[in-house]
């Protein structure tokens, strides 16, 4: 699209003429503003925080006077950081403001930077926004420096003002920096909006001034047209090509059909540089008319790109005209309240709400580092302020990722409801729902249209995900991808990284642990949190029989502690649910698998008048079920196929029958029928107990058909070997002489469960060497990393030494022994001689998943040696380790990584994790910065100081606002005290 020139127009000269310069009298402090309206100024709020704060004098500099002025709004930073100033004087200009913006568009300011306090000018591109809950508009290639904010950014195609500088990126480069989008003001100050286009309807000055902009805007006619059609499109309109009468100015026709008629409309599209008047609308009306009859009766709306007059309004709400902004089109396509009602609904009618314990994480597995509970809170500070996409939620099974997901889904509602604490919409998917994320906008769209009853058309969905505020809760990750190979699981989970970039939103990704660990490659998920589930403690344990058994609290609690086992069982609330269900049938040793038996074994033996299933059938119908879905990676069963079932397991005939045998499994408490008849286990962990049963079954008596067709998981191994307790030598046996890989790969994994002992190890240690299959090599390295002790870290350390595809299997693995003398060498070997950048990637993800800071120096060598240029995967990897270990003298290097890339989603992704780096060193820059001012620096020299120690890494506007509490002047401090003035 064309980029006209500003020295054509005068707009340049105009804009300057309607940009002051604002000081605080009792401060060293400057920044810019401008005429949004008659006497009335729009700045950031940042500019006057000190004035606001201590009743400090603003003085307004414009046109060679001086000019006091008054605070009349005040929007505190960090969003919307906007203030609106009053000053007496009048014959000044006021911009013309108008926020039509494209990726790519060129943009002027002017204004006063505290390097040419005279006035300045600066050239932008327009990058995009940032994310949609509090959007910002982001502007690179140029400099944006100390006293630019509050400046006015003129779009050079559109030749109106769509935006305030806010902030820079890096005030000692041309990174650019961020603005806020002038349509903040349709939302804080509307009573402003109203003066601002009053005046220019009297004041053509701007408007003269754009004729050299009327080809551009012709031009954009254009994609305004495609745009209104979406717009109408998303709320369930057929656009239609219908010949209509020439002397009629009318751009569109559509319709929208209902149950017993069809509503008919046309549309005037108003895209021009002035507010549409009240003829326009009259003649609209009257366009109307001519063509709509009584048998076909036709309505009319006008959308507009820059607003209407307020006689416009008056008529065209007496004429029944509908008057749109393009925005509020699309506002109409989708009403997220039924979302919030919906997850409400579901919570209440939970019986988690009864029983929710707050749970606790961090954000190391190793149990290093700072414990946060409860796990929302520490949510709720990560999403205001990160730029990640999201956070990887894992534990072991059972340990509450599915409660904590749906109970931070009820608080985001709870908020939603309230517009001043309103966050993000929350839409929590079973991914048990879903397939795959390769079409995941239409799966979505699906789960909307049925689960919470939402009516929204496809294009109306993919427009609020483009500009609303959502946060999407996908659960169980591991249930989803059960059926698919690695390959497959890591490609979904970069479409799923493309999908958050893409529209902006963010995600928890819950996942157990162990499955993560084993199939997810470190990078696919850039730079998300990873976030683990402690297990639960005493407080926790009591909190929970609190509320699920009142009235036998105590001696609940002493059967948990004096029945051996069942203390550590209780840490996880699965366990801990079922312990409470089953406490009075408990006794001696137990273990997991004994625990769900005791717990199902409730329903098997349950009978009465209408039980058709014997206690033995039940069981047997329910260990073919589960090994149905194990085998078929089948999260649920078809409801058309359980009658099948039951006729083919027992020898039924007859359609009555095999109703009343459905009927009875329906009383099974951990068996679910959904509305659509469908069956599937109330949790995962059932299923797997079922097929670990069944396969211990077969394999004492010497049947191995089912246990060698597929790999077993990690949790239905830790079942599995409850049935064997120590008898190791049946596995031993399987896992040498059985000619079946998957067979040999179940024993390899079954071995690492048991627990270590020398006949164990040296068995894993042989199959490694001497196994034809990767797969069963595999396997037994698995297992070696669940072993501690030292004889296992020496062999794993040799075997990651070498560079095959075993060593570099063990090599990512290695980190788990990052407190190794052995691992520590080999790291510090592979970081500072390897080639490969294989090798080289595995160890810098170890050093960020560890924050093995043993190797900071290493790492700072490796930046320093250039390997890594023009290799994106060590690149992002490199920022992980900066980011997990965040030292001061390797981050200050994060400008090297920023300058090598030049793919923008890699650069995003980089300037992300380059604001994470600058909220972590955030306290520490403040705690010297105040102790300069005690040891009598000034503020010039401390502002220095911080800026040559810490460069790139300083947030500038934080920086500043801190600076301005540090150096009052003598004479506020005496008159305030210095507890105001520093507040």
């Amino acid at each position: 699209m064309p980029q006209w020139s500003i020295s054509k127009t005068g707009l340049d000269e105009l804009l300057r003429q309607c940009t002051v310069q604002i000081s605080i009298k009792e401060t060293e402090t400057s920044g810019t503003g401008f005429f949004v309206a008659p006497k009335h100024i729009i700045t950031c709020a940042h500019v006057v925080e000190y004035a606001y704060d201590s009743e400090a004098n603003i003085i307004i500099s414009w046109d060679g006077e001086e000019f006091d002025a008054k605070i009349k709004n005040y929007y505190s930073k960090p969003y919307p950081d906007i203030a609106i100033l009053n000053i007496e004087t009048s014959g000044h200009p006021c911009v013309y403001c108008n926020d039509t913006l494209e990726i790519g568009d060129n943009l002027y300011s002017y204004g006063y930077p505290e390097n040419q306090s005279d006035g300045d000018s600066a050239l932008f591109t327009y990058e995009g926004p940032t994310n949609s809950l509090k959007p910002l508009l982001k502007l690179k290639d140029a400099q944006t420096c100390p006293g630019l904010s509050g400046a006015p950014i003129l779009n050079l195609k559109t030749g109106c003002v769509c935006g305030i500088v806010k902030s820079s990126r890096d005030v000692y480069s041309d990174l650019g920096g961020r603005a806020i989008p002038i349509s903040i003001l349709d939302s804080f100050l509307s009573e402003i909006i109203s003066s601002h286009y009053e005046f220019h309807e009297n004041d053509k000055s701007w408007a003269r001034h754009l004729s050299e902009v009327s080809d551009t805007i012709k031009t954009s006619f254009i994609e305004f047209r495609k745009k209104t059609i979406i717009g109408l499109e998303a709320i369930g309109y057929n656009v239609i090509e219908k010949e209509l009468p020439n002397h009629l100015k009318v751009e569109l026709y559509a319709e929208l059909p209902h149950m017993l008629h069809v509503h008919r409309i046309v549309v005037k599209l108003h895209h021009d540089l002035s507010l549409l008047d009240a003829d326009i609308v009259r003649n609209f009306n009257s366009d109307i008319d001519a063509i709509s009859t009584k048998e076909n009766p036709i309505t009319g709306i006008i959308v507009s790109s820059f607003g209407f007059t307020i006689e416009g309004k008056q008529i065209a709400k007496k004429l029944n005209i509908g008057l749109f902004l393009f925005d509020d089109l699309l506002k109409q396509s989708f009403d997220p309240n039924r979302i919030i009602q919906s997850t409400l609904n579901f919570y209440d009618s939970d019986e988690l709400r009864k029983v929710y314990v707050d749970l606790s994480c961090q954000v190391t597995e190793s149990g290093k580092g700072t414990i946060y509970k409860p796990v929302e809170k520490f949510f709720d500070s990560f999403f205001s302020s990160t730029k990640r996409p999201g956070i990887a939620l894992l534990g072991n099974f059972g340990s509450g990722k599915t409660s904590l997901c749906k109970h931070y889904s009820y608080l985001l509602a709870n908020r939603w409801l309230d517009e001043k604490s309103r966050s993000f919409l929350p839409i929590y998917v079973n991914l048990r729902d879903i397939n795959d994320f390769q079409s995941i906008e239409k799966d979505l769209l699906t789960l909307i249209h049925t689960i919470y009853e939402t009516p929204v058309t496809e294009k109306g969905w993919n427009q609020w995900l483009l500009n609303g505020s959502t946060m999407i809760l996908f659960d169980g990750f591991d249930e989803m991808a059960s059926k698919m190979d690695k390959t497959q699981i890591n490609y979904n989970l970069e479409y799923l990284m493309r999908f958050c970039i893409l529209y902006n939103i963010k995600i928890i990704l819950s996942c157990r642990t162990h499955f993560f660990k084993t199939q997810v490659e470190e990078q696919t998920l850039g730079n998300m949190l990873r976030l683990y589930l402690c297990d639960w403690g005493t407080d926790e344990l009591k909190e929970y029989i609190s509320k699920s058994l009142p009235q036998k609290k105590e001696s609940s609690l002493e059967i948990i502690k004096s029945t051996y086992n069942l203390e550590e069982l209780s840490k996880t609330p699965i366990f801990l649910k079922m312990i409470t269900t089953t406490i009075e049938d408990i006794g001696g040793y137990v273990n997991q698998a004994k625990l769900y038996d005791i717990y199902t074994n409730r329903w098997m033996q349950s009978q009465d008048y209408r039980s058709k299933l014997s206690p033995e059938d039940k069981q047997l119908l329910m260990e073919e079920l589960a090994m149905e879905m194990f085998l078929n990676d089948m999260p649920r069963l078809e409801h058309s196929l359980l009658p099948k079932r039951l006729k083919g397991l027992f020898g039924i005939s007859g359609y009555e029958v095999i109703k009343i045998l459905d009927r009875d499994v329906r009383t099974c408490s951990f068996l679910i029928r959904n509305p659509e008849g469908d069956y599937y286990f109330v949790h995962k962990s059932f299923m797997e107990f079922f097929v670990a049963l069944k396969l211990a079954k077969e394999i004492k008596n010497n049947i191995y058909e089912n246990f060698s067709k597929k790999l077993l998981s990690f949790e239905i191994t830790s079942f599995f070997i409850n049935y064997f307790e120590d008898n190791t030598e049946i596995f031993i046996r399987g896992l040498f002489g059985n000619p079946e890989k998957y067979t040999r790969a179940n024993f390899a994994m079954s071995l690492g469960q048991m627990g270590f002992n020398e006949t164990t190890f040296n068995s894993l240690k042989m199959a490694i060497k001497t196994d034809k299959s990767d797969l069963v090599q595999f396997c037994a390295i698995d297992s070696l990393f669940l072993f501690s002790e030292q004889v296992v870290i020496e062999e794993l350390t040799k075997l990651s030494s070498e560079d095959n595809e075993i060593g570099n299997y063990c090599l990512k693995k290695l980190g788990a022994y990052s407190q190794s003398i052995q691992t520590i060498t080999l790291f510090k070997h592979v970081i500072g001689f390897d080639e490969n950048p294989i090798r080289i990637c595995a160890v810098l993800d170890n050093i960020a998943s560890y924050e093995m800071n043993d190797l900071l120096d290493d790492l700072d060598l490796y930046i320093k040696s250039n390997k890594w240029r023009k290799n994106n995967s060590i690149i992002k990897s490199i920022a992980s380790a900066m980011l997990a270990i965040s030292d001061l003298k390797v981050a200050k290097k994060f400008n090297m990584l920023l300058n090598s890339v030049s793919e923008e989603i890699i650069k995003k992704s980089l300037e992300n994790t380059l604001d994470e780096l600058k909220i972590k060193f955030r306290i520490m820059i403040e705690s010297e910065a105040r102790e300069n001012k005690t040891k009598g620096i000034k503020r010039r020299e401390n502002e220095g100081k911080i800026h040559s120690k810490y460069g790139l890494l300083v947030d500038d506007e934080q920086f500043k606002t801190l600076l301005i509490q540090l150096y009052p002047t003598a004479k506020t401090k005496f008159r305030k005290g210095i507890s105001k003035s520093m507040g």
